[in-house]
């Protein structure tokens, strides 16, 4: 009945019940994500787009005053990398990146930083300088959001040419071994960072509130990536002094937000407000 006994203090979007001797509490979280999709209208789906743009509609009506899209590359671009590069970071977008079926993300918070979510992972990780580049790259290339055709057919441009820079070199020799990189064992620096927060708010853990929340089941990579996106869209995220955590400029905003998510999910088979699940 989706009623699950708890001791825990209450989570964003949990729904107390009954006396205080039989407390219960609604979890809100979808453990079967990819089922939901099913029972979405026919309108939902954007042939072409990324899973994220798909969770990002499908939250939409809960958000109305949140454009999830904006400033966000969920799809592929008919730029040169070293273009899109630039276009990314100046534009300190937010990168989902969908790699052997597994979602990940990175936020662009500076001209030569990033944090860096994977679901499964409670800590935020954070690049910057070369690393940042490095990684970058790699996403980019790994999910082919820009022109790899372009880099197919002009080696001598990237390499050698008269045109070649280290950015065009690196970029063709990430490319040449794309298959076989995989994120975790880049030769990069990493740091982590802690969230400057002290409540649960759904995008965090309930048990240390300074962690990320991570996928509970192997279909929600997707739906985590998203409340990564949340978190940088709504709360606003900036590094603290010293790069020691991160800070949010909207916390109350991001709790409302969460909420108005957790209440959907659990509504979302009961559009009648008369009617029982």
């Amino acid at each position: 009945d989706g009623a699950i006994p708890s001791t825990e203090a209450p989570r964003a979007g949990d729904v107390e019940m009954g006396e205080a001797e039989n407390d219960c509490q609604l979890d809100c979280y979808p453990y079967t994500f990819s089922p939901l999709l099913l029972f979405a209208q026919s309108s939902y789906f954007d042939k072409g787009h990324s899973n994220y743009n798909s969770v990002a509609q499908f939250f939409a009506p809960a958000l109305p005053d949140v454009n999830m899209l904006d400033g966000v590359l969920y799809d592929r671009k008919n730029m040169l990398y070293e273009d899109l590069l630039t276009y990314v970071t100046t534009n300190r977008m937010l990168v989902p990146c969908c790699i052997d079926a597994h979602f990940t993300a990175m936020q662009v918070m500076s001209d030569m930083s990033a944090i860096y979510y994977d679901p499964l992972q409670a800590t935020l990780s954070y690049v910057h300088g070369e690393s940042y580049k490095k990684l970058a790259c790699v996403l980019l290339l790994k999910c082919n959001l820009g022109d790899s055709q372009h880099l197919q057919d002009n080696k001598a441009w990237y390499t050698d040419g008269p045109d070649a820079t280290p950015l065009r070199r690196t970029l063709y020799n990430l490319w040449k071994q794309i298959h076989t990189l995989e994120v975790k064992n880049l030769n990069i620096r990493w740091g982590t960072l802690p969230l400057d927060l002290d409540r649960y708010l759904l995008i965090n853990s309930r048990h240390d509130p300074t962690d990320m929340s991570c996928q509970l089941t192997g279909n929600t990579c997707y739906f985590q990536t998203y409340l990564f996106g949340v978190l940088c869209k709504v709360g606003q995220p900036v590094l603290a002094p010293g790069a020691e955590s991160i800070r949010l400029h909207n916390v109350d905003k991001l709790q409302s937000t969460t909420v108005a998510i957790s209440r959907f999910l659990l509504e979302f088979f009961v559009p009648n407000a008369g009617k029982v699940m």
